[in-house]
């Protein structure tokens, strides 16, 4: 039972990777999304910044939804609506979709932390939070290393779009 504990920490901990690829993959990408949406710096701006204005509205929600749903089904929410949007932002047609995009990984990915820890706090003792807490700034910045140079190799082999659309099926 012990070793199921840190067994089943992995789920949000691999989630959480993903959110934080998420959050600096846009500037690996730029040169893409402006080619080919056609569109100018400021609309690409917009198009990163959906994912921070949506984690400061969820910032009053996501608390509640770990404790009315509980942690597990806010992780599987979130990482299901992050993984969408994934596969949307990649295949989207339009500026618009991809903007759609964008917003459904930043609302996916805004629970990811406190429910992450809410699970922590329900299954560790609190010595073992502490470790867990802690972790969780090591898992996350493994997600923003992983959104540089992997990323970027990834979207010269297989090209941005098919590179979000496989993105989001592994999150999914």
């Amino acid at each position: 039972l012990r070793t199921a504990r840190w067994v089943m920490v992995l789920v949000p901990a691999s989630l959480y990777v993903f959110s934080w690829l998420h959050r600096v993959a846009p500037a690996v990408v730029a040169t893409d999304l402006m080619r080919a949406f056609s569109i100018t710096a400021a609309a690409l701006g917009t198009l990163a910044a959906i994912y921070p204005y949506v984690f400061v509205a969820m910032a009053l929600v996501a608390g509640s939804l770990a404790d009315t749903l509980g942690p597990r089904w806010t992780i599987a929410g979130g990482g299901a609506t992050m993984g969408l949007g994934a596969v949307l932002f990649g295949a989207a047609p339009t500026f618009e979709v991809a903007f759609a995009g964008r917003l459904l990984v930043g609302l996916g990915a805004s629970v990811m932390l406190i429910a992450w820890l809410s699970l922590a706090a329900a299954w560790f003792r609190p010595d073992e939070f502490a470790t867990i807490s802690g972790w969780t700034q090591t898992v996350g910045n493994v997600g923003a290393l992983a959104a540089a140079v992997p990323l970027a190799l990834l979207v010269e082999i297989a090209g941005w779009r098919l590179t979000f659309v496989l993105i989001g099926g592994a999150t999914l």
